[in-house]
């Protein structure tokens, strides 16, 4: 472990163990449910290339259609 006063992805071995990921995917979508911005969608490739030697299942969760959001 570093001096870090946190961990991450780099302080465990993640080979050929199931890893949990909680993505943020709320992404604002048209009435037709086309995705608008996949920002969001994007940031998370980063850390699922660090788990490619894992097997990972994603936990996400999309806001109820037509839900106003701040972003909206």
């Amino acid at each position: 472990m570093t001096s870090r006063n946190f961990l991450t992805i780099d302080d465990f071995d993640t080979h050929g163990k199931t890893i949990l990921v909680r993505v943020d995917l709320n992404s604002p979508m048209d009435p037709r449910g086309n995705i608008l911005d996949d920002m969001r969608i994007q940031s998370h490739i980063a850390t699922l290339k660090d788990l490619e030697d894992a097997k990972v299942v994603l936990l996400a969760h999309q806001s109820r259609p037509g839900k106003k959001t701040s972003q909206q």
